[in-house]
């Protein structure tokens, strides 16, 4: 009995791994690539989201890409009623707002990222980014 429990719990703590997400662009020029590297991983942003959360993040990835904005912005706010307190939820609406030359709001989003980050974690290196970005490009 006692081994079926540990091996339940070693399964279920594979299923908390942590949400993955590449840092926003160097160039104001360049609209942000997304959160991830290509191959749906990334560089670790912080503790683990939830896995309707990061669903609805790689929806928003997938709808970015597509064009659909309208849509992306839609499955990233519902991430958010989620995963309020998850600074990659508030990164990924910063970039979608990037992208969609929204400077003014993208700067906000990323302020909110840096604000629930650990202190000298990538996610908040990243939300510094998209600050600076945000801020080269509505000048």
């Amino acid at each position: 009995m006692r081994v079926l429990l540990a091996i339940a719990m070693l399964a279920l703590a594979g299923c908390t791994a942590p949400y993955v997400q590449t840092a926003p662009p160097a160039s104001p020029t360049t609209a942000p690539t997304g959160t991830t590297d290509g191959s749906g991983q990334g560089a670790v942003v912080g503790r683990s989201i939830s896995t309707a959360g990061e669903a609805l993040l790689e929806q928003s990835r997938r709808q970015r890409r597509a064009g659909e904005f309208a849509q992306a912005s839609a499955s990233v706010e519902r991430a958010i009623r989620i995963e309020p307190d998850h600074p990659a939820v508030w990164l990924e609406l910063g970039q979608l707002r990037f992208e969609q030359g929204d400077y003014a709001q993208a700067e906000q989003m990323g302020r909110k990222s840096m604000s629930l980050a650990s202190q000298g974690s990538v996610a908040q290196s990243q939300a510094a980014q998209l600050i600076a970005d945000a801020q080269r490009a509505g000048k």
